[in-house]
């Protein structure tokens, strides 16, 4: 690392231990830059990119003629910017895979007690949908926007708003899983349409249980594939 991008990242840990030690709320005043250039003894280039870096993460915002405020940091918002520009290897894909599991599998345990009759039909309606693409003659939507909108559905079951802003996981893998597992795809259309069917039913009984095993079932093999490409 170049000395000054070594500098500035010192200077990004030393302020963000400054806000984190200060017991500051969102709103409340932090610094000026000229505080800041003085306090570390650093260059006023190096205080506003570390100061750059820092509003770039949501945790401080500037103020004309005030100064640097404490922000509210978007964690989701962070985590969308980082998937969407972020550059992906196997071990990535494989892991966003994983990701997805995890945050899948919890959603779908609060969606099986949460769930409105109303998503419960779209639900029902969307997993028919599916089945109808998998037939000959079919002119209706892509199979993947269809199965995108299934799992969107589940996580926005769970009415929990972290889970919910989540879904820009889903469209990421979505995105990566077009290119990376096409032949998987289409050799197991009739086998994700019967569990596109099974998971919907279990979840209008409400049986958390066989929901989350069929859901696990249905998501792991993406797993096992792409543990074999690394």
């Amino acid at each position: 690392m170049e000395p000054e991008a070594n500098l500035t990242k010192q200077t990004v840990d030393k302020i963000l231990e400054m806000v984190s030690q200060d017991s500051l709320k969102e709103g409340d005043f932090f610094a000026t830059e000229s505080e800041l250039e003085k306090k570390f003894n650093i260059s006023r280039p190096v205080i506003r990119e570390a100061i750059s870096r820092i509003r770039g993460l949501g945790i401080l915002k500037s103020r004309k003629r005030k100064g640097l405020i404490i922000d509210k940091p978007d964690p989701i918002k962070l985590f969308e910017q980082a998937f969407k520009y972020g550059v992906m290897g196997a071990i990535d894909i494989r892991e966003l895979a994983e990701l997805r599991y995890t945050i899948e599998i919890g959603a779908i345990e609060l969606a099986a007690m949460r769930a409105t009759d109303e998503q419960l039909l779209s639900l029902s309606k969307l997993a028919d949908e599916y089945t109808a693409s998998v037939l000959p003659n079919y002119s209706g939507r892509e199979q993947d926007q269809i199965e995108l909108e299934f799992h969107q559905t589940i996580l926005k079951a769970s009415h929990n708003t972290m889970l919910i802003q989540m879904h820009h996981v889903l469209i990421a893998f979505f995105a990566r899983a077009i290119l990376e597992f096409p032949k998987w795809n289409m050799a197991n259309k009739d086998k994700v349409s019967w569990e596109h069917q099974a998971i919907a039913k279990a979840l209008a009984k409400r049986n958390t249980e066989r929901a989350r095993i069929l859901l696990s079932g249905h998501l792991e093999q993406i797993i096992l594939d792409k543990e074999k490409d690394i």
